[in-house]
């Protein structure tokens, strides 16, 4: 599955579900259909004092779920983009103004043993942890997996082959060649409250940018903080993440390790049900150009103020990533769940180590002034949902996003200008 070329991937895939379906009188078929008109304003993005760019857009999102007999099933979820310009509102990353693209397609079987919520899954997926900073994308992949009330886990390899967009983007160049190896084991130990372990391996071969050997570890517990259903009180989030490896950068092999952590804590007072009372720390090592990376599937998107709204952990506007990066957040949300939610995120970043590079989805600067202090983020995030009925004919839910980042003393005098970012999302699913 992982050396092929992805026509030929997803022909086989598409023959295999066909078959199955005809020669199945039992196939049940479930279908979705997602319209998602959006708008962004996008202002100074590269903190130079450019002007705003404004984009319109519509999402089109078909699934749809295959269910051929009690040990076979097939999934399928595409998409079409069409917009004013190349950037789009989240994680669609085509280059052309109009493209269609593939997110989903793989097939499931569970009938390797009696155990109940075993399977063998074979496709792309996307492979996602409710954190963000572990994996949260789509993949081709090959994985054993266990869902029961009280365990979850998953192991199995995984390589990026292409986007599976036609607008002829290729992968980036530090993507190509890369096989994973990965494995999570989640378990409720007691009511509500889990422990997480995960790992994952990496492995670049002689085509691939940098032939990277590199190993992830991290041990996590919490009580269902990124959960907005969650009815206790105080909500809590605590994760180391290690790495070990080493590439290969200019043809020279060096030494690559790391750590960072992730802590958070939320409380829902009793007397006041509907608002939440948050903060939140993370800290990634770095050490010249070998600290701490993450695993390069991950989107640091997440649903971490008690309410089910996703977006930026690490700002909106600036978008860091996990990595030279000290971050603490503090938040306040109010939420009727299934109606509406609100919530306000104030954030301070700062650099473990001035002197090495800092990264930020967009920005990919090295910052040029004197301190450490990257700045101060604000996100305001609001949604209203309609759920169907009588007087609605699907779900829908409207969000709106508005953030704003203002650039620190790490940044030279000619960078430190206010960056911004709204963007307002209308999501009907019938």
């Amino acid at each position: 599955m992982f050396w092929i070329t992805r026509s030929t991937s997803i022909i086989a895939l598409t023959f295999l579900c066909f078959s199955l379906a005809m020669q199945s009188s039992s196939t049940t078929a479930q279908f979705q259909l997602t319209l998602n008109p959006y708008y962004l304003y996008d202002d100074n993005r590269d903190l130079d004092n450019s002007l705003g760019t404004h984009e319109a857009g519509m999402i089109v999102k078909p699934k749809v779920d295959l269910n051929f007999n009690a040990n076979w099933r097939g999934y399928f979820y595409g998409y079409g983009i069409y917009a004013t310009s190349h950037e789009t509102i989240d994680d669609s990353s085509g280059g052309d103004e109009a493209y269609v693209g593939l997110r989903e397609l793989w097939l499931d079987w569970s009938g390797l043993t009696d155990y109940p919520g075993e399977s063998i899954r074979v496709g792309r997926e996307r492979l996602k942890d409710d954190d963000g900073l572990w994996t949260d994308s789509d993949i081709s992949l090959l994985r054993w997996r266990w869902d029961t009330t009280l365990w979850k886990g998953t192991a199995g390899i995984a390589r990026k082959i292409d986007d599976f967009e036609n607008d002829g983007s290729p992968l980036p160049k530090d993507e190509r060649d890369l096989l994973r190896f990965f494995a999570s084991h989640r378990l409720q130990y007691s009511y509500h409250n889990y422990l997480e372990m995960r790992a994952m391996y990496v492995r670049g071969d002689d085509q691939s940018l940098y032939q990277p050997r590199l190993t992830w570890l991290s041990l996590g517990v919490d009580n269902d903080y990124f959960s907005a259903t969650s009815d206790e009180a105080l909500n809590y989030r605590l994760a180391l993440l290690g790495m070990i490896g080493s590439d290969v950068p200019q043809r020279k092999r060096r030494d690559v390790n790391g750590w960072a952590a992730d802590v958070g804590l939320r409380w829902r007072p009793s007397s006041i049900p509907l608002l939440a009372v948050g903060a939140q720390y993370v800290y990634a090592s770095a050490d010249g150009d070998g600290g701490f990376r993450a695993t390069g599937l991950e989107s640091n998107r997440a649903r971490f103020t008690g309410t089910q709204a996703s977006f930026y952990r690490f700002n909106e506007a600036l978008r860091a990533e996990l990595s030279n990066l000290q971050a603490i957040a503090v938040y306040t949300s109010l939420s009727i769940h299934k109606h509406w939610d609100l919530s306000l995120v104030a954030q301070q970043f700062w650099l473990t180590d001035k002197d090495a590079d800092f990264y930020a989805a967009g920005l990919g600067v090295n910052p040029e002034g004197n301190g450490r202090r990257i700045g101060e983020g604000l996100d305001l995030v609001g949604s209203w949902y309609w759920n169907a009925g009588n007087r609605w004919p699907f779900d829908s839910y409207l969000r709106t996003r508005a953030s704003v980042f203002l650039p620190g003393t790490a940044f030279a005098k000619d960078q430190n200008s206010l960056r911004a970012r709204y963007s307002l999302d209308w999501v009907n699913t019938w």
